[in-house]
């Protein structure tokens, strides 16, 4: 196991690197880009991850729970607007 405190490296570079069971706490990661990552079973706790993208993404059996999603779009739809639809409370959206 390798520990990494307190240490910037703005603009590395990992590629082919296995960093599974990996821990990142209070990390800086703003701007970041994954490309050809797999992160399955990973979880995020306490992220901002506000403005970020995600592009041809599996989320497959992914589970969002206790997140606000103001402002949140899927396919161009506010997320917001399809949990009322989902929900039957369509008209009653307040953001």
């Amino acid at each position: 196991m390798m520990k990494v405190q307190d240490t910037a490296i703005p603009g590395s570079e990992f590629d082919a690197v296995n960093l599974e069971y990996a821990t990142f706490s209070n990390a800086n990661l703003n701007g970041t880009c994954f490309e050809d990552v797999s992160m399955k079973h990973a979880r995020f706790r306490n992220i901002d991850l506000s403005a970020s993208r995600f592009e041809d993404i599996n989320f497959e059996g992914t589970e969002i729970t206790n997140c606000n999603l103001a402002g949140m779009k899927i396919n161009g739809f506010l997320v917001t607007e399809l949990l009322a639809l989902a929900n039957g409370k369509a008209g009653q959206i307040s953001e």
